[in-house]
Order: C-alpha cells, then structure tokens, then sequence
C-alpha cells in the first residue's frame, strides 16, 4: 500500500480531557506538564518548556501573604513619579523602591494572630496610598493605610480627613477602589467561628476613605450594605471585585452577585447566579480588555466586560474535573491567586496547598490568546504547571514596572518569602522537567479500530539553538490504548533536524517530548509517514 506523509502540528489547544481519546480536538493534548506556547528561545507560538522563574527579591521566611503597587508623586521640585510594591510577610508589611529588589519593613505590622485561619489579604491604592485588609480572633483590628512618601503605616482612624464618633468597620479582610470610595467586607472569622457580618459590606465617602459616618444623607456619603438602597446580601462575602467603575461583584459561598453603579444613587443589587460562588479573596483577576476570570465551585468562568452578562463557563469545556470544587473558603487547604499577564497574554491561576500535601499544589497557564471554537464560550486554552515547595506563590501581583521583552510583569509571592517573575533570558529556563503528549495519531486514513497500520518514520524540526529532548512513543490497537501503553521505542533529539524509524504497526501512537529541568526547548515540526497494512486482527 502507499505510504502517507502527513505533518503534525503543535497542539496551540492545550490541555483537553472532555471527548474520547479517539475524538480529541485537532491541536489540543491529552497529557502535559510545564509547556508554553510562547517558546522560550525566540517568543514564537510553538510548544516548547514554559519560562523559568527569576528571583528578584528575598525578605525573610515568612509567606507573602498579599501585595498591592501604588503610584505617588513626591513633593520635589520638580515632582517625581514613583511606583513602590506594598506587600504583607507573615504579619509585616514591607515596602519596595520602584526597582522591587530591596525591601524595607513599615512602621506598622498587621493585627493577624491566625495567618492559618484568616489566610490571604486584599489591598488597594487609593489616593497614592495603600489601604490593607485586617483581621484578628480576639479583639479589633482595623484597615491598615501605607504612605509610601513617609513608610509609615497606621489605623484608618489615624488617617487625615478621620470622622470622630463614627469608627471604621472592623476586622475586614478585604479592601478594594470603587468609583473613588474604599469599601471593606470579608468580616468572615470571629474566633475561628463564622461572624454574624460576614454578609456585610461598607463604603467611604466618596473621595475620602477615612469618613465613615452613615448619618449623612448626601450621595457621595459612606454607606454599608444594611443601610443602602441597593438591598443586602444574605451570604458570607468571599470575593468583592471591582469590575471597572460600572459594577462591583459580591462573590459569596454559592452564588454571585453584581452592585451597579453607586449604591446612593439608583444602584441596584442583582444576582447573577445563584448556582455557584467564587472560592477565596484573590480567585479573580481582569484582563487589559477587561475580561473578568474567576474560579468558582463550577471551574473557572469568565465574564466579558461590562456588568450585563452573566459569567460563562470555560474550563468545564476543556478539563471537566481538574478545577471543580476547590476547597479555599476556610483557607486551611487551599490559597488560590490569579493573575493577569500582559507580556505572555493569559492568566495565573495558582492554587497553592498551605501543608504542601505532596498532590495540593494544582497551577494553571490559561493562554488567552488562543481564542478557539469547538466548544462555545471558550477564550483560553489550559497548560497544567508544576513548580518546587520553595517557589510554590501565596500572592501574585500585575505590576507594569517590571515587565519586558524577557520579563513577565506579575510578581509572584512565594510560600517562603520570595519574590520571582517568569523570565525567557537566556540564563534562565524551566527549573522542573516539562513535557507533552502529541496525539493519539492515527496510522491510517480511517479513524477507528477496522483497518491497521505501520509508522514508518518521524522527522522532527525542534527550533534552532533547542536543547535536547527526549522522544518516547506509545501505541496500541485504540487511542486510549496508545496514551496508557508501554514505551516501545525512545531516543533523543539534539539538533534541529533529527530521524527516527519506529516500524511499529498498531492503529493508533501518543509521542510524547520531554525536556530535563534546566533545559530551553522548542518544537517547530513534526512530519510522519505512515503505510495501511491491512484490518485489525485483534488477540484474545
């Protein structure tokens, strides 16, 4: 019979798990670990080892627990602008120049005598100045308030503009902007018990984040959700995003919630589901076009920008079991942060085990530019990846003073108080073994178990200047047959155009490429040939 020459192309898809073996998706991948689509050697849409992390500050030992960028303007002549990275070690707060190498400690630490039960913190700027979430089991803790001009961190009720006789919300986790007012909530633990407030939220005046006087009847006054207009949720608050100055969501334990426009005047209280919740403070980020992508019980969803539509589904589609049910509510399992990158264009998701259990560590690379349609609602193709205890982050942070050509710009705040970005520099490559399963294949021009067939040969392309990877090939008489079979032929390839012939005859084959840690690779192309030998004959 004639031989067939067919190439094959990389799998831009990612990670797909959802159909049979026999019916993947074209340009997607049942098995992967560590792969990027942007290779590391030139920026090209090719699969190849992911980045390598870059460390580019230490500070103690302690766990980042959250960090937060602030832009001010000193009171030189002329001003200068600045940019300085807030974060929370353990209970300190630390504070960086604009080159966010060297660290300096704050006048104030957090009140935080449970990191274990409280987990992460929420932060924002606001008015050239940070405004941190606190939280304590016995006693009252207050919104901490960074000045990077001074470095000193006080109580909100020491802040300027302060309203005596009307004290700010206490033990709030959470602190975000919304439409120039600070609003605090996540009171969830009292005593390691849920807080009667949890459902609560609380806002400042508009253009002054220390008055909270509810007494005021004007529209830019402070108000908390048991007094607005706009209604009162009935459910803990786990997640408050603001989504632009149009909305902020209420993410709570089963459902979602969106507040409109100003809630003293003609806000509105909606639902936007009822059927799932998102699952800890840092489980969201946006997108520079604005997506809003979040993970919530369902997997992770995505809403588009604007308040209108209700979140969509997009990791059921691809990986129907790999992200359900993630339990990070109570923050004694799991801490979940994501980010979005503007240098590679995706998202972070990092679900970090707090005991680092030896399978809790579960990190994705959602690639959002690979926008594809085999099933509706999909904007991102999933890459899984692994990285050592030392490196496992607690916070991730978007921070644009640090991105470049070879540099990601979020910084990810590591479980033992590092502070590293992805990095595709020469000097720096993946530090764990990557690898990645093309196919199942087909030997023949059927797809199915009648006819049988033979793999001649296979032409690799890897990219110039790839390290060497190793090539191991699986087949079997079906496609899930082929992705669990034994290894029957294995070898390197070393240089950019390499041979190898399998002779094997079986239906269907899996190649999977692996690359050492340590080493840069990139796959350009394969080309395989192929001869039909005839039908199946299958053995008892």
């Amino acid at each position: 019979m004639p031989k067939n020459v067919s190439n094959i192309l990389a799998p831009a898809g990612g990670l797909y798990k959802r159909r049979s073996y026999q019916e993947d998706p074209p340009f997607t991948t049942p098995d992967a670990d560590n792969i990027w689509l942007d290779d590391t050697i030139d920026g090209r849409e090719r699969v190849g080892s992911r980045a390598g992390f870059k460390t580019i500050a230490t500070h103690g030992t302690n766990k980042i627990r959250c960090m937060a960028s602030v832009r001010w303007l000193t009171d030189d002549e002329p001003a200068v602008r600045k940019h300085t990275i807030v974060a929370v070690a353990g209970t300190a707060i630390i504070y960086s120049g604009n080159d966010g190498a060297t660290w300096t400690n704050a006048s104030t630490t957090l009140n935080v005598d449970a990191p274990l039960n409280h987990g992460p913190l929420v932060a924002c700027s606001l008015h050239q100045k940070v405004y941190i979430g606190d939280s304590k089991d016995e006693g009252d803790s207050q919104c901490k308030v960074f000045d990077p001009s001074t470095g000193h961190c006080v109580d909100i009720d020491q802040e300027d503009g302060f309203v005596s006789g009307h004290p700010p919300p206490m033990n709030c986790t959470i602190a975000v902007r919304y439409r120039d007012r600070l609003l605090l909530t996540g009171q969830n633990y009292v005593n390691s018990e849920l807080n009667a407030n949890a459902h609560q939220w609380y806002m400042s005046r508009s253009g002054n984040p220390a008055d909270w006087d509810y007494t005021e009847t004007d529209v830019l006054s402070a108000v908390a959700g048991h007094n607005a207009q706009a209604g009162e949720l009935g459910e803990p608050i786990h997640a408050a995003i603001p989504h632009g100055d149009d909305c902020i969501i209420f993410g709570c334990s089963d459902s979602i919630w969106t507040l409109r426009s100003d809630p003293n005047f003609g806000g509105s209280l909606d639902n936007l589901t009822e059927r799932t919740g998102i699952v800890g403070r840092n489980a969201w980020c946006r997108s520079s076009e604005g997506w809003l992508f979040m993970l919530t019980q369902d997997g992770v969803m995505a809403m588009p920008p604007g308040c209108g539509d209700a979140p969509r589904s997009i990791s059921r589609e691809r990986i129907p079991d790999d992200l359900l049910f993630v339990n990070a509510m109570d923050f004694s399992d799991k801490w979940v942060s994501m980010a979005y990158d503007s240098r590679y264009r995706g998202v972070h998701l990092w679900i970090s085990d707090y005991t680092h259990k030896e399978d809790g560590a579960k990190h994705y690379w959602l690639d959002t530019k690979q926008v594809l349609t085999q099933d509706a609602g999909n904007v991102a193709s999933f890459w899984p990846i692994s990285v050592a205890e030392s490196i496992d982050p607690f916070s991730a942070l978007a921070y644009e003073g640090i991105g470049s050509d070879d540099l990601s710009d979020v910084i990810l705040g590591g479980r033992a108080g590092g502070f590293r970005v992805f990095s595709t520099d020469e000097d720096t490559a993946c530090e764990a073994e990557s690898y990645v399963d093309i196919g199942p294949l087909s030997t023949t021009s059927r797809q199915g178990s009648y006819l049988n067939g033979r793999l001649e040969q296979i032409n690799a392309v890897m990219a110039n200047s790839s390290g060497t990877v190793t090539y191991e090939i699986r087949t079997g008489p079906s496609a899930e047959a082929a992705f669990d079979g034994p290894i029957i032929r294995s070898g390197t390839w070393s240089k950019q155009h390499s041979l190898v012939r399998p002779r094997v005859r079986d239906p269907y084959f899996v190649i999977r490429l692996k690359g050492a840690a340590n080493t840069r690779w990139a796959l350009e192309n394969l080309t395989m040939v192929t001869e039909e030998t005839g039908r199946v004959r299958y053995r008892d």
